[in-house]
């Protein structure tokens, strides 16, 4: 890790600057990963995916990860949906959430019903995404939800959250 410079100090006003010294001190690094499809359940299984790509981008404490899922077949699990595979778990001591248009995005394309997953989340100390349904009648989205045809799942996201230092 090496130092990098933080923004010019006439940019931000001084305690800002200070402030985002921690998260600028180091220099960037990133990196490719691979997500999954799972749950706290029984996980899907026999999944082929047609999409299945993940970026990750570390500046400082904080992490930026984007995904793109979908497949061809699955055999759907139980419980919570879950994406797994992210490097770095969530060191912020609380929870970091997405919502739709901002931090995690499910295309329109999917085969999700209308209560689709469109919010997401990922709490202190783990790695795993989780997600909410759209329609709030229950909090997490599960894996029942799962299509099992061709051309199914399709999910984009991204999220943002702190991570523990090194």
């Amino acid at each position: 890790m090496s130092y990098e410079p933080i923004p010019p100090n006439n940019f931000f006003p001084p305690f800002l600057n200070t402030w985002l010294a921690g998260f600028w001190r180091y220099t960037e690094d990133s990196g490719s990963w691979t997500p999954e499809y799972s749950s706290d359940g029984t996980a899907p299984s026999v999944i082929t995916y047609d999409q299945q790509e993940g970026l990750w981008v570390r500046k400082g404490l904080i992490l930026f990860a984007w995904w793109r899922l979908g497949t061809d077949a699955l055999t759907v699990g139980t419980g919570n949906l879950k994406v797994t595979g992210l490097p770095y778990a969530n060191g912020g001591g609380f929870v970091a959430e997405g919502t739709l248009g901002a931090s995690a995005f499910v295309g329109s394309d999917s085969t999700y019903n209308s209560a689709r997953p469109v919010f997401c989340r990922i709490t202190s100390g783990n790695s795993e995404i989780s997600f909410d349904k759209a329609d709030m009648t229950t909090v997490d989205a599960t894996a029942t939800y799962l299509a099992t045809g061709a051309n199914s799942n399709r999910m984009r996201g991204f999220i943002a959250y702190p991570i523990a230092e090194r």
